[in-house]
């Protein structure tokens, strides 16, 4: 509640803040009295906010002198509206006196609604050297998201590289970036090798939880993994005469060309000079003795080539998304997918249809991987999600709740979810932390912790003995 006055106007405004989710709507009432001494029209003026944001059936009021009537300003915050903080300007302006008026602000704050998504296209790569895969994050929320984009593989064993890894995202928007992951080893004889690794969006700040996360898979396929399951001495001795026909092929290689003479180089033809007649190069007709049965025609050569067999190609996934609901307060997300091609489609190794829908209700961070099968083989697709909430306190504990003056206390705080935590108006670690205060007067200790979803507050009185009750 709030109020001014003038001269000539007094002015109750309930409430003095909003706070409203996008599609959320909530009511400013005003009081207002004439303190003039004749009747007066007062009037409200808006500012400060789009018109279609609020509504406001009756403007000016009539007033006799010591009076007081109300008006009523309905706030309508639109679906689409960008989270962030905002200002109405409620001027109050007398009829009789243009130049006598009052003005309160009212701060509104649209909250923040939606999720960040990451996508990994494809989600598996089968490789001898290197995969490139491709990145793509989308901003289902209505505010700017500033992300940072960060690679990782919990063995080391890949070295992994992106073409970006700061983005920013308006509300809706969504943005791609190009990550390859390289082995660090990459023997010629091993069994296929499969290395994961993680692709995690963090807001941008130094204590904040991950946004999104998706995970990925390069299987290494070394040039020689046939080898593998040779006994160890056949493969040397393979190798060794490998190595012999290798070098073998590329001495007669080098000998066969021009101007190399050496043991295996072929002599030059002698050619005699031509002095039959033209006619002498036709073929001689065979000579059929008397009786003998013509000889038979020669046969066709047989065809030595068969029809290769044609493979059969790989399933397409069309369609693997998340879908948010127009109204987050009155429906859920859903998985979205298409296939083409495939004998089998599995979510997370539930059969599933080539194409359709299904309604998740994810209660925590969850990843979500389609796999689409025939005779040609597998392709995958993965997205996730990450379910933001307010923060709470896990645990706030003192070493003592009674001392004497001068003695120390000792403080543990635990908390999740949480950006920004306050320990007696001081800054602390967010997440977890230790301390200790000397006390002279019994104090009641404060600790609040928040995020851009909310806040948590815990507290725990220390009493001194001999000393009144301090802050």
């Amino acid at each position: 509640m709030t109020q001014t006055a003038s001269e000539r106007i007094h002015a109750l405004v309930t409430p003095d803040a909003l706070q409203l989710p996008a599609s959320g709507q909530a009511p400013i009432t005003l009081v207002v009295t004439n303190r003039g001494r004749v009747v007066d029209q007062l009037q409200l003026q808006v500012a400060g906010l789009d018109p279609a944001w609020y509504t406001l059936e009756v403007p000016s009021i009539n007033l006799l002198p010591e009076t007081s009537g109300g008006l009523r300003l309905d706030v309508h915050v639109p679906p689409d509206a960008v989270a962030g903080d905002y200002t109405l300007h409620l001027t109050i302006a007398s009829q009789e006196d243009p130049a006598e008026s009052v003005q309160v602000d009212v701060p509104l704050q649209i909250l923040a609604q939606g999720a960040m998504g990451l996508e990994l296209i494809p989600a598996v790569v089968t490789s001898r050297r290197l995969g490139r895969f491709r990145v793509h994050a989308s901003n289902t929320s209505n505010e700017l998201r500033s992300i940072d984009l960060v690679a990782t593989d919990p063995d080391e064993a890949l070295e992994l590289a992106l073409d970006r890894d700061h983005l920013t995202l308006d509300p809706g928007a969504d943005d791609s970036v190009w990550l390859t992951a390289r082995p660090r080893q990459r023997p010629l004889i091993a069994p296929p090798r499969t290395l994961p690794f993680t692709v995690t969006a963090m807001a941008g700040t130094e204590l904040s939880e991950p946004l999104a996360g998706v995970q990925g898979r390069l299987v290494y396929r070394a040039p020689l993994a046939f080898l593998v399951a040779v006994p160890p001495r056949v493969r040397a001795l393979a190798l060794a005469a490998l190595g012999l026909l290798l070098a073998a092929a590329i001495l007669i290689w080098l000998l066969g060309q021009p101007g190399v003479h050496g043991p295996f180089a072929e002599p030059s033809p002698t050619v005699a000079p031509t002095t039959a007649p033209a006619a002498a190069a036709q073929p001689a007709q065979p000579t059929v003795a008397a009786g003998a049965p013509p000889a038979a025609p020669a046969a066709a050569p047989a065809p030595t080539s068969a029809a290769a067999a044609t493979p059969v190609p790989l399933p397409t996934i069309q369609r693997f998304e998340l879908v948010m609901p127009s109204d987050p307060q009155q429906g859920q997300p859903s998985l979205v997918w298409a296939v083409d091609g495939a004998d089998s489609v599995t979510i997370n190794g539930d059969s599933k249809p080539a194409s359709g829908s299904q309604p998740i209700q994810p209660l925590a961070n969850s990843q979500y991987e389609l796999a689409a099968t025939n005779a040609g083989g597998t392709v995958r697709k993965a997205v996730g999600i990450v379910v933001l909430q307010p923060p709470a306190i896990d645990d706030f504990t003192a070493s003592a709740t009674q001392i004497d003056p001068g003695q120390t206390v000792s403080l543990h705080w635990k908390a999740h979810g949480a950006q920004h935590a306050t320990l007696l108006g001081q800054s602390v670690d967010p997440t977890e932390g230790t301390g200790e205060i000397q006390l002279n007067q019994t104090t009641t200790l404060t600790l609040e912790v928040s995020n851009e979803l909310g806040g948590d507050t815990r507290s725990i009185q220390v009493t001194v003995r001999g000393s009144p009750a301090g802050q």
